[in-house]
């Protein structure tokens, strides 16, 4: 009888250190997505900038870029909460379950 309650403990701590391995492990590749996800849209954001000779429009939710290959947009989407660039080569979702993003702009004072 002691026996087969001490096995029941260590069957339980057992499988409660597998569930919270396998959770921490999901944890884990979710975040490595979500940062390769963010590396990629500054990858983007970096050189359509860094080409740009003019913002042609700028919003909140909303950047155009004027460069020598053409006209390149990055939009957010509050509703399907995905931040897109749209440029020449078409349309690229950058990032999906974004729940909040703004762009802010600066002046070379650091004035809003």
């Amino acid at each position: 009888m002691v026996s087969t309650v001490i096995t029941a403990m260590v069957f339980t701590a057992v499988l409660s250190a597998y569930i919270f391995l396998g959770r921490s492990l999901i944890r884990l590749g979710n975040a490595d997505s979500i940062e390769s996800g963010v590396r990629r849209t500054l990858y983007y954001f970096r050189q359509d900038a860094a080409m740009a000779t003019a913002v042609t429009s700028a919003g909140a939710s909303q950047l155009t870029l004027s460069t020598p290959n053409g006209a390149v947009s990055y939009t957010y989407d509050s509703v399907g909460q995905t931040l897109t660039r749209t440029g020449t080569t078409g349309n690229l979702a950058l990032l999906s379950g974004v729940t909040s993003f703004k762009f802010d702009y600066y002046d070379s004072n650091q004035n809003a």
